[in-house]
């Protein structure tokens, strides 16, 4: 682990982002929740498959004032991405809209409280192991995240949940699920 965080530089606690930078991702309200969140020894890191693109959104971190709070490390291996999730102490994914919100799983599976949109897709993924929002609401993000940093025990039961969670999607499970699907719907047309 100390690897990955010297690799990156890393701080002692920040939250994380993982994904790509298009709009759909809602980079702007993130930023716009981190700088209400008010925590002056957390950071937030982003990470994105390439590079996001950091100049889109340089106007909002010299507006706030938080060039050093945070920080685009662009694209990340997949061999150091469990352990960039075990590092933060929260995961922010705010999308307007998801296909899927892999990165989500990804770092409920990694034992990390997670924080994401109040959107249809985002509830089959996280199930009860997340906190959800609006991702148009600042605040609302900011309040959650605030959670994430300072309740541990709400810490505890979110990555108790969010393990729980994650071993829904193994192969193995989602096989049976899958067979025992074909089944019913075999047997139902019949």
């Amino acid at each position: 682990m100390r690897q990955v965080a010297r690799r990156y530089a890393l701080p002692d606690r920040f939250l994380l982002y993982v994904g790509r930078g298009n709009a759909r991702k809602n980079i702007p309200g993130l930023l716009n929740a981190f700088v209400q969140l008010g925590e002056k020894n957390v950071q937030l890191i982003l990470a994105g498959v390439g590079n996001l693109p950091k100049q889109h959104f340089g106007d909002i971190i010299k507006k706030h004032g938080m060039s050093g709070r945070v920080r685009f490390i662009g694209r990340v291996p997949d061999q150091d991405l469990p352990l960039l999730y075990a590092l933060s102490c929260g995961f922010a994914y705010l999308s307007f809209a998801e296909g899927f919100g892999l990165p989500a799983l990804e770092a409920l599976a990694s034992g990390v409280p997670v924080v994401v949109s109040d959107i249809d897709v985002m509830h089959e993924v996280c199930g009860n192991a997340a906190l959800f929002v609006d991702p148009d609401d600042p605040a609302a993000i900011a309040a959650s995240l605030r959670q994430v940093i300072t309740d541990g025990a709400l810490r505890r039961e979110l990555r108790t949940r969010g393990l729980a969670q994650a071993a829904k999607f193994d192969w193995e499970y989602s096989f049976v699920k899958l067979v025992d699907l074909i089944v019913n719907l075999k047997a139902s047309a019949l």
